[in-house]
């Protein structure tokens, strides 16, 4: 009974601990100030008013204040002496960290333990101690953040599946937690997604979320991305380290291992460089861009690789026996879509990728929805020849020599489950205005995912005066960031501006330096970066595009290809921002466009209702509750 008592205060610790997480990634941040157990409520769910059925309530919120990130600190000594920080306590500048150390204090109390006389070693969870430990610690910056200890969560609770092996009758305790009987508390789910920056990110959004709701997820990743997924606190199966007993193939795989020992690549950063050469990174229209990708052989590469690796991912679902496959990729793999377990595809482009409608224009065409339609059908052939065509028969023939049911009520490549394909674009944007949304489609605001690096304001911008000069943000993505020429350019305008930049510079991140008004890095925590900004100057990916648009930030989206042309248009088109064409601009076109964005009240107030609609929103979690009736 105290491994089920100890199981039930884990979850109650998580609960207070996203209530806690939540006003911290407020914006502006909110701290609390009075943390403790009188100040938490234990209520009867409901779902109506919460569709995760939580218990925890924070009340009390009397001593509470906002909290400009890194522009502000507080003195005032207000709370409950017993909770206080240290920082508070003597009349020092203090931060939201003075709530994770009230936190720290409610664990202890919450758990019944005493961190000064606990033996670490003789506790249930002695991560716990450990845990309690880092959370008071007189340092302020040395305590970890909310999000932290979330991502963390699997080192310090006992899980369902541990009271799974040692209680027979789980019945019980999921009706301590109002869980439908109906409703897997635990299930094992594997992440299959493709080699690209963007795709992985909007799976760990989603990943994330379910992680929360108890789950546990394993990516089945590339090497490149080894050690990336770990940090967020899902395991990890990488694809070069899984044995296949391939004998066929063994002349490829040994210069594919050759190659990967002599040259190894960051995360995206092949497939970057390979556009660089291609022609799609100019100024050339998106039909014409379209006709340079049908002749780009790019899903023979992804086909062969497929070929390759796809015994091992039949040893990877024999080991991990998943309950449900999770797959953002350009090509099924046979040994997940056919392995008898459901499947849901999961779409991180615009959603006219996922749902090809007669109403709505041919993905990637960037045409406006209300455009003369005579180029519509040249443009929707063109992307059915790319991502159907000959992949599509090469496709088949390989699924024949495995005795496999062909594909034959898609014209495309591209797997559309027949379980459950869910898509991310805010509803401000979809085009459920010109088409409605198929039953097998569920789509999600935003796979807005949570970094766990934190980001703080450089000190060179803290003194600036903010009425004339604002921080915008500047990011190409991983695939635009690489056409060093493009990166110059904008730091060349940019700088005349009286404005502060942050930016994203990319893996070329060594081939071009910034202006005194700039600050950047290869790669920046982008999600913890835009609530500090107040405009970005986008590339159109559509994580950057619905990230950005759900904390309330004017863009400019300048395209590069394929879906970008269509996010572009589609935030020009409803009036949320200015799309530009990032090789045929001109100077004072991208300037004045960042004063008339700036300068645009109207919108402000547009945006900032997207963006609190959007925080408050539980598409995602409906996303969730649809994965979990799969299983059913």
């Amino acid at each position: 009974m105290d491994l089920v008592i100890n199981f039930i205060r884990c979850r109650l610790f998580i609960e207070i601990i996203e209530c806690l997480e939540y006003l911290h990634q407020n914006i502006p941040v909110i701290i609390h100030r009075d943390i403790k157990l009188q100040n938490i409520l234990v209520v009867l769910p409901d779902e109506l008013v919460d569709p995760m059925n939580r218990f925890i309530r924070l009340c009390d919120f009397g001593l509470a204040t906002v909290h400009e990130r890194s522009l502000m600190s507080h003195t005032s000594s207000v709370g409950t002496t017993r909770y206080m920080a240290p920082e508070v306590l003597e009349g020092r500048k203090y931060n939201s960290m003075v709530d994770i150390y009230s936190l720290g204090i409610v664990g202890q109390e919450l758990f019944g333990v005493n961190i000064y006389e606990e033996n670490r070693d003789s506790h249930p969870i002695p991560n716990l101690i450990e845990l309690f430990n880092r959370m008071i610690n007189r340092m302020s910056n040395e305590r970890p953040s909310c999000t932290e200890i979330l991502l963390l969560a699997n080192e310090w609770t006992i899980t369902a599946e541990t009271i799974n092996n040692v209680v027979t009758n789980m019945s019980e305790i999921r009706h301590i937690f109002r869980v439908n009987n109906q409703q897997p508390v635990d299930l094992n789910i594997l992440v299959s997604v493709m080699d690209g920056v963007g795709h992985v990110n909007a799976c760990i959004g989603l990943a994330q979320v379910l992680q929360k709701r108890g789950h546990r997820l394993t990516f089945v990743m590339e090497k490149a991305y080894k050690g990336q997924l770990a940090e967020f606190g899902f395991d990890e199966e990488i694809i070069e380290d899984i044995n296949d007993d391939v004998v066929v193939d063994n002349q490829i795989q040994q210069q594919q291992s050759q190659q990967q020992t002599d040259n190894p690549k960051k995360m995206g950063e092949e497939g970057a460089h390979y556009l660089l050469g291609s022609g799609l990174l100019s100024g050339l229209s998106s039909v014409d861009k379209m006709h340079i990708m049908l002749k780009m052989p790019i899903f023979d590469k992804v086909l062969e690789k497929a070929r390759l690796d796809n015994q091992k991912y039949m040893k990877i679902v024999d080991k991990l026996n998943p309950d449900l496959i999770i797959l953002d990729e350009f090509i099924g793999r046979p040994a997940l879509i056919y392995s008898g377990k459901p499947w849901i595809s999961l779409f991180s482009g615009n959603p006219l990728f996922a749902i090809d409608d007669e109403r709505t224009p041919p993905f990637a065409s960037g045409f406006p929805t209300n455009s003369d339609k005579s180029g519509w059908l040249e443009m929707r052939q063109l992307g059915k020849q790319v991502f159907g065509g000959q992949a599509l028969v090469k496709y088949n023939e390989w699924l024949r020599e495995l005795d496999l049911p062909l594909i034959t009520d898609s014209e495309l490549v591209v797997p559309i489950s027949p379980y459950l394909n869910i898509y991310g674009y805010p509803e401000e944007l979809d085009y459920t205005d010109i088409r409605p949304i198929p039953d097998n489609f569920c789509p999600v605001d935003a796979f807005r995912r949570t970094d766990p690096k934190e980001f703080k304001i450089p000190d060179k911008f803290d003194n600036r005066d903010k009425s004339q000069s604002k921080l915008i943000y500047l990011s190409m993505g991983s695939m635009g960031s690489v056409d060093v020429q493009l990166m110059k350019r904008f730091v060349d305008i940019l700088s005349k501006t009286s404005h502060k930049y942050i930016v994203s510079k990319g893996f070329l991140s060594d081939k071009y330096d910034l202006a005194d008004n700039m600050w950047g890095q290869a790669s920046v925590p982008q999600t913890n970066v835009l609530p500090l900004v107040d405009l970005v100057i986008t590339h159109g990916g559509n994580n950057s595009v619905t990230e950005t648009f759900s904390f309330g930030k004017p863009m400019i989206v300048m395209p590069l290809f394929a879906d970008q042309f269509d996010n572009a248009q589609r935030i020009q088109e409803k009036g949320y921002g200015i799309r530009l064409d990032p090789y045929l601009f001109k100077d004072n076109q991208l300037v004045d466009s960042i004063d008339r964005l700036l300068n645009d009240k109207q919108l402000d107030d547009r945006l900032t209702m997207a963006s609190k609609r959007m925080l408050k929103s539980d598409s995602i979690h409906k996303a969730c509750d649809r994965i979990e009736n799969l299983v059913n």
